[in-house]
């Protein structure tokens, strides 16, 4: 995700928010494969669109970046890689009956244990060099955020708000994304085409109805026979 986010440069930021808005229908995908459940055609249909509004941020009506070494094609890649581990790790966490301080403690742990060799073997071969105590002092507030309050606090936060909220709730916040990351690129500068602006409204526009079109699915089962004694079972 950060490698994608810059090697695309200015705009790396607004990118990795709509291919991070992607990420219900890349669940459907995930879904698809692990439990063998084709997702219905309106649904394949809003991934198709949304997958469309992604490609007018990414080209921005210059298709020569899909080719270009320079241009959108890889950060995009990149970015979509981080998007699917993303969420094989959140529909991982259904299957554990943790709570989500023990999840979150427990997949935190192999994570920066491998960041950390693959840093030293990195180094070793020098591909990275160790920073001076001058520079880790310049970015000591940056580092504070993304450790305690990105890196703990906010998977904290979004495992125990999908369960506390269901995934089909939960899911609904990531449309909030590319909205936070448009008000802070512009805040701080980023001067956002006209087809960056309409891309990202076609990728919401897809992503809310695709979520209220599974709602209406849910509504239906629950008030089918069957449904009701589900729920009344649920009940005592």
């Amino acid at each position: 995700m950060f490698l994608g986010q810059k090697t695309a440069g200015a705009s790396g930021a607004v990118l990795a928010s709509i291919m991070m808005a992607l990420m219900p229908m890349t669940s459907v995908l995930v879904m698809w494969v692990y439990k063998k459940t084709m997702p219905s055609k309106f649904t394949l249909g809003c991934i198709l669109v949304a997958f469309l509004g992604a490609s007018l941020v990414i080209t921005k009506d210059d298709i020569s970046l899909l080719s270009s070494t320079s241009g959108n094609l890889i950060p995009a890649l990149l970015i979509l890689t981080g998007v699917f581990g993303w969420v094989i790790y959140t529909v991982g966490g259904s299957h554990f009956n943790w709570s989500p301080l023990r999840y979150t403690t427990l997949s935190c742990i192999p994570g920066t244990a491998s960041a950390l060799v693959i840093v030293v073997l990195a180094t070793i071969a020098g591909y990275l060099k160790v920073p001076d105590v001058d520079t880790g002092g310049t970015i000591r507030w940056e580092m504070g955020y993304m450790i305690a309050i990105s890196g703990v606090l906010a998977i904290f936060s979004w495992n125990a708000g999908n369960r506390a909220l269901t995934p089909i709730n939960g899911i609904l916040f990531i449309n909030l994304v590319p909205v936070t990351t448009f008000a802070i690129s512009i805040l701080s500068g980023y001067n956002m085409s006209k087809l960056e602006v309409t891309g990202a409204i076609i990728t919401i526009a897809a992503l809310v109805s695709n979520n209220l079109y599974q709602r209406k699915l849910i509504r239906t089962k629950s008030a089918t026979p069957a449904g009701v004694l589900a729920a009344a079972g649920a009940t005592k």
